[in-house]
């Protein structure tokens, strides 16, 4: 369960997520199911797949994907058997070493036929037998960044993705505390900075929902990071004129501009 803080001087207020919450997201599904409908009617349409299997448990229970699932199961239906002859004739060609062959019929399964199961099974069977890449960084070390830092600029993404036509881009996030607690877990305390006091009513919502919602998407994502269970509390308060302290550059590892 998320519990979010909402702090404004000596006041502030917790609350879990319910009902609302889960029909907002129910709602948010819908309307990314929609968005795939056009694309799997349209012939010639065939860069929607990857990202429509990426989000398809998303959202394939919601009530208004009904119609999207069905579309995409009747297209399925039509590339399963060409696919799967396609397929059959790709492996034959392997085994018997002729590697080109093989290849260019995965490609036309791909190409036309991507609805197909087979689909999926040609991307595994190739992302196996790509080389491993070289350590970027330390293999130990989940980002370059340090993870305080790359938790605010997680819940900044947030923030800008809930508010960004309604809140300008004078605000900021700083991970206050980061503590590890037994079994793994770990405690996050982050506030959110703004300039004036209708900014942080902004940023609060009606009832705190809108913080609410921020939090959540934040702590989902920290959580697959970390690979641990996330506590995330999150606090709004005003500092006018952050945007012009040189101290607020520098923790986030920037070079104040000069004129």
């Amino acid at each position: 369960m998320l519990q979010v803080a909402v702090k404004t001087g000596v006041e502030s207020c917790c609350a879990a997520v319910g009902d609302d919450q889960i029909r907002a997201r129910d709602a948010k599904a819908s309307a990314g199911a929609k968005q795939f409908l056009p694309k799997i009617k349209d012939p010639k349409a065939t860069n929607w797949i990857d990202p429509f299997l990426a989000y398809r448990d998303d959202f394939q229970f919601a009530p208004a994907a009904k119609e999207v699932m069905e579309a995409f199961a009747k297209l399925r239906e039509e590339h399963e058997k060409p696919a799967n002859k396609l397929f059959n004739e790709a492996r034959a060609a392997f085994q018997q070493g002729n590697q080109n062959e093989g290849y260019a019929k995965y490609k036309e399964i791909v190409d036309k036929y991507f609805a197909a199961s087979s689909y999926r099974n040609i991307k595994r069977w190739l992302a196996e037998r790509m080389p491993a890449s070289p350590w970027l960084y330390p293999p130990e070390q989940m980002s370059d960044a340090p993870l305080r830092q790359l938790a605010a600029e997680i819940t900044r993404e947030k923030l800008f993705e809930r508010l960004h036509q309604e809140l300008p881009y004078h605000s900021t996030v700083e991970t206050e505390s980061w503590k590890e607690l037994r079994g793994g877990e770990i405690r996050v305390e982050q506030t959110i900075y703004v300039e004036r006091e209708s900014q942080r009513k902004i940023v609060i919502g009606k009832g705190g929902q809108t913080l609410k919602s921020i939090g959540e998407s934040s702590r989902r994502e920290i959580t697959d990071i970390v690979e641990h269970k996330v506590h995330l509390f999150l606090f709004v308060k005003v500092r006018e004129g952050w945007g012009d302290d040189p101290e607020r550059y520098r923790a986030m590892g920037l070079e104040f501009p000069k004129e």
